[in-house]
C-alpha cells in the first residue's frame, strides 16, 4: 500500500483499501496513506485474520481519518462471518464469488442472498456483489436487491497505466483489475 494509491478516487465513486485488522489498529502506516486521499475511502477489513478485539476495532476507524467507510470483504469465506458483520456494523458487505457464482441456478444461494438483503436493508449497509461474470447472475442479483457488483461481466481486470504513477486517474488499480464496485443497473445497458 502506498500514498499514490489513495490519491485518485475511481470513476466518480471511491478508492477500496484492502487492509488487515492489525493494519487498522496500528494505526500510522494506514494514516499516512490516507492524509493524500481525495475522495472516499472505504477499508475492505480482509477475510485471512481473525478481529481479536471488535471494541478496539470499532474504536480505531474514526482516528485514521474523516470520511473512511468499512467494508467486509468476501463475507462467507474464511473470518467474514456473520458475527464479523454483526460486530462491525460495516458500511458496505461485499458478497463472496461463492454466494455470486451460479446463483441463477441455486435456490439456496438465492435464499441467502436474499435474506442477506433484507439484513442489508434494515440495518443501513450497502452489498456488493463479487464475482458477476454472467447476464443471468446480474439480473437475477437485480431482482434480489444487490445493485453493487464487481466482475468479469461488469469490467475486466487491466494493469496500471502510465498515468498512475503521475497521479492521472486509474480505471482499474488494485490487484491488476476492477476494484471500484459499478452499480448493477448501468453495467450492461
Amino acid at each position: 500500500m502506498n500514498a499514490e494509491a489513495a490519491t485518485t478516487s475511481v470513476f466518480g465513486g471511491w478508492i477500496s483499501l484492502n487492509v488487515s485488522p492489525a493494519l487498522l489498529l496500528e494505526r500510522s502506516r494506514l494514516k499516512a496513506c490516507l492524509r493524500h486521499a481525495v475522495g472516499p475511502v472505504v477499508l475492505e477489513i480482509t477475510e485471512h485474520v481473525a478481529i481479536e478485539d471488535y471494541r478496539a476495532f470499532r474504536a480505531a476507524v474514526p482516528t485514521v481519518g474523516r470520511g473512511v467507510h468499512i467494508a467486509v470483504d468476501d463475507a462467507g469465506a474464511g473470518f467474514a462471518s456473520f458475527r464479523h458483520i454483526l460486530e462491525l456494523r460495516p458500511d458496505y458487505v461485499k458478497l463472496d464469488i461463492g454466494l455470486v457464482h451460479e446463483i441463477d441456478h441455486d435456490r439456496v444461494r438465492q435464499a441467502l442472498v436474499a435474506g442477506i438483503v433484507y439484513f442489508a436493508q434494515m440495518s443501513g449497509c450497502k452489498l456488493i456483489a463479487e464475482g458477476v461474470e454472467t447476464e443471468p447472475e446480474l439480473k437475477l442479483l437485480r431482482t434480489l436487491g444487490v445493485h453493487l457488483g464487481q466482475g468479469y461481466l461488469l469490467g475486466r481486470p487491466a494493469g496500471l497505466t502510465v498515468g498512475a504513477l503521475s497521479g492521472q486517474p486509474v480505471a482499474n488499480a488494485a490487484r491488476g483489475g476492477r476494484r471500484t464496485p459499478v452499480p448493477t443497473e448501468a453495467a450492461r445497458s
